[in-house]
């Protein structure tokens, strides 16, 4: 057993598959929204509670298209490969169509481009130590409901970051295999040739730069990739901007405190992340609640309202319009407790464009 997959079993419970029971959506919240901004505090900085997430789940891929949130499922009760669709005028969650593959796609990279959204990789089993990698990339058709397989990935990667910037995709960082090869690598993929690349290589003469569970940000076409565990740091606290179009890569300010499986969204010019994993005062793994905010134009980091709710780990985070959604994860790692709520942010007026 490696050491990396030593530790990780420090993160993960033992897990098991249920059958998967279709549903069609699930109602709104008895409480409206305009009812929680009503007693909420002026100016913004706020969570409000929504609708929970229909299974208590763990490290789901997420992303969103034409004002709808996708959540593909992690670790669940109802089987795998589900997708979720989440509408935030009705506050309700909706099942759509499932991957049509008989592998399990756990913890993949997601990425959206031209309003068609790609999954990328996973790893393809429950067990937290003899598991493979995924190579598998699909595309979901919003339009249609429905999946298609393009090229495979290079080798089988997951927990890997995924982005998208000018009609190009990208899977950063991961781990490949049952011997948990950690990456710092950029992968580019092209829609129109339906094909893959290596596009950098992340360089770093101070520390290991390879890292999984990193968060990537993408703020005037430009990607922000950092935090995530690695092999010298568990939980890591650098950030680096990726600059596509010189292909090169540029330190940014770190994280306060370094952390790992983090969600993250972005709002108009600010990137935000919550939650996860850090290190306690004695050294174990604990869960986290803090919400940063980070300003590329400033290269500035600001804590913002906590996340409301226990403490979780491998949360899921996306954006839509102005509002940043978030949800479920680990509530407690040793006993593998799951949490399915599900909640809005409310950014400040005051911090839109400036920390």
């Amino acid at each position: 057993m490696s050491t990396h997959s030593k530790i990780l079993m420090a993160f993960i419970a033992f897990f098991t598959v249920a059958s998967c029971k279709k549903e069609n959506s699930f109602p709104t919240n008895s409480n409206s929204s305009s009812d929680e901004i009503r007693s909420a505090p002026p100016g913004g900085n706020y969570w409000i509670v929504r609708q929970n997430f229909p299974e208590p789940t763990v490290a789901a891929a997420s992303f969103d298209i034409n004002g709808k949130g996708y959540v593909f499922t992690g670790n669940s009760s109802r089987g795998i490969n589900v997708l979720w669709e989440y509408d935030p005028s009705l506050n309700t969650w909706t099942q759509k169509a499932s991957i049509p593959s008989t592998k399990y796609h756990n913890r993949p990279a997601a990425f959206v481009i031209n309003n068609k959204a790609y999954l990328a990789g996973g790893h393809t089993d429950y067990d937290v130590i003899d598991r493979g990698t995924s190579r598998e990339l699909w595309e979901y058709n919003q339009t249609t409901n429905s999946w298609r397989r393009l090229r495979d990935l290079p080798e089988g990667r997951a927990e890997a970051t995924g982005f998208s910037i000018n009609g190009r995709g990208y899977v950063a960082m991961g781990l490949s295999g049952v011997n948990d090869r950690i990456h710092s690598d950029v992968l580019e993929y092209d829609p129109v040739a339906d094909s893959w690349r290596t596009k950098i290589t992340l360089v770093d003469p101070s520390q290991n730069p390879a890292r999984t569970k990193a968060i990537s940000l993408v703020i005037n076409n430009k990607a922000y990739i950092g935090l995530g565990w690695g092999l010298d740091v568990m939980h890591k606290a650098d950030l680096w901007e990726f600059d596509p179009v010189p292909n090169v890569f540029r330190r940014k300010a770190d994280i306060p405190e370094g952390r790992s499986g983090v969600f993250s969204f972005v709002i108009g010019s600010l990137g935000y992340v919550g939650t996860g994993f850090k290190s306690s005062p004695t050294g174990d793994v604990m869960v986290d609640k803090e919400f940063w905010s980070y300003n590329p134009s400033s290269n500035n980091w600001a804590r913002r309202a906590d996340v409301p709710g226990p403490p979780r780990g491998y949360a899921f985070g996306f954006a839509i319009g102005s509002y940043g959604y978030a949800g479920t994860g680990y509530i407690d790692i040793y006993t593998g407790a799951r949490d399915d709520k599900f909640y809005r942010y409310i950014r400040s007026t005051a911090s839109s464009t400036s920390n």
